[in-house]
């Protein structure tokens, strides 16, 4: 499965005669890497990544199959209670427990308008209920021993405790008031403009961070998944209290909500409590939910320029499934296999296959101008993109274009290597 994500092997050879080109080798040394790749590396790799301490300790390894010690056997429950919500638990012995709502709403569920409003909402929930106000939430918490936090992305919002076994109804509570009994006041509204305008400014500075917004912006053109999830740097301000509760009451119903408890947790407990703490929610959404349909990928050549920086931020990126294809866990693994570069970091296990991280690492150590790369991989339920992060000095941007075009076709042919003649 994982061979369909790579380019026809007959490929390789353009792709690697072109990129070496642009390394500036000649067709001597070229043949000479050519055949270094086939038929040196090849036994690096499978030395790289024998099994023998794996067999050792686990027995003999089948192919394909997984080994008793590490299949995924903890017991896994689901019930849906009045509203829709569904409860899961996961139950296995521990002296802590978490629990997590997960709404199936982010970003991707905005407006030009009201663009920044699911961040915010998440903001605004720890700012106090008709219950608690916001510094009595921070000090019941922190007495406990418990951590409470939250976070959102473009199509999900996730707040999460992390508690003593004894505080597993506390922690349902808590979440159950912050979720429906919150105030969203003005007054905390207006500050938290400033806090998050800090956060896009601190964003902005990061270069990585800024390629990365640009290519959602570029490739999901004419839809709101392609834009901040913290919100457009010019709407900060224009975000009002009617349009979070607006967000709130359209996105925040129980078909929508998902509540997981992981450790020392009983089902039907969590079931009761959640049944008697989100019952406030109505089954189904109010109103149509925003920007349903699938984004459109569009192919585009962006070009940003900071006269400061001695450095470049290059990428290259391409459509690819989301999580709900059945491809979704070979380009998941594929990114795995591809893994991160730094120079400064992976500079001690050039050379040496036995401590060296993956054979990818050694490519990249032959171009000295390649100072980071990272493989990513961004799956979201109807669309994804894949591709490579690169950072390197400025006057070689047009060889870090090229190797992020061909990492896929030259250590792709690597990886088929080894799992076609593994050596144990």
């Amino acid at each position: 499965m994982i061979q369909k994500a790579f380019k026809q092997k007959s490929q390789l050879l353009k792709i690697q005669q072109r990129s070496m080109s642009v390394l500036g080798m000649n067709s001597s040394s070229m043949q000479n890497a050519v055949i270094h790749d086939h038929n040196q590396m090849k036994s690096k790799l499978q030395s790289q990544f024998n099994r023998t301490k794996l067999n050792s300790l686990l027995g003999d390894l089948p192919t394909g199959d997984i080994p008793e010690p590490l299949k995924y056997v903890r017991p896994f429950e689901v019930t849906e209670i009045s509203n829709g919500i569904r409860v899961c638990t996961e139950n296995w012995p521990s002296p802590v427990s978490a629990v997590g709502v997960f709404i199936g709403t982010g970003s991707r569920n905005e407006t030009i308008r009201t663009s920044g409003a699911a961040h915010f909402l998440e903001h605004l929930h720890f700012k106090g209920s008709q219950k608690r106000t916001r510094r009595q939430l921070e000090k019941e918490v922190e007495n406990l021993g418990s951590q409470l936090n939250a976070y959102t992305s473009r199509e999900h919002t996730l707040y999460h405790m992390l508690c003593f076994n004894d505080n597993i109804a506390h922690s349902v509570e808590v979440l159950g008031d912050m979720l429906c009994n919150s105030v969203y006041d003005n007054y905390h509204l207006e500050n938290e403009k400033e806090t998050i305008w800090q956060e896009l400014l601190a964003t902005n500075q990061d270069y990585m961070e800024t390629l990365m917004e640009g290519v959602y912006l570029n490739t999901y053109k004419n839809h709101m998944i392609g834009q901040p999830i913290l919100g457009d740097i010019d709407n900060i301000h224009q975000i009002t209290r009617d349009m979070v509760v607006d967000f709130h009451r359209t996105n925040y119903y129980g078909q929508n909500i998902v509540i997981v408890g992981t450790g020392s947790v009983n089902h039907q407990l969590l079931v009761d409590l959640s049944e008697r703490h989100f019952h406030k929610f109505p089954k189904k959404a109010v109103a149509p939910i925003n920007n349903t349909e699938k984004p459109v990928f569009h192919s585009d050549v962006m070009h940003m320029i900071d006269e400061e920086m001695m450095n470049s931020n290059s990428g290259i990126f391409y459509n690819s499934p989301g999580w709900r294809d059945k491809d979704f866990y070979s380009f998941l693994l594929m990114q795995r296999v591809f893994g991160g570069y730094s120079q400064e970091r992976n500079a001690a296990h050039i050379g040496d296959v036995h401590q060296q991280f993956n054979s990818m690492h050694a490519l990249l150590a032959e171009c000295p101008d390649i100072l980071r790369h990272d493989c990513i991989y961004s799956p979201y339920s109807d669309c994804g993109f894949f591709g490579h992060y690169i950072f390197g000095n400025d006057s070689f941007v047009r060889q870090q274009t090229h190797v992020g075009e061909a990492l896929s076709e030259v250590y792709g042919e690597h990886f088929d290597d080894v799992e076609e003649s593994p050596q144990v």
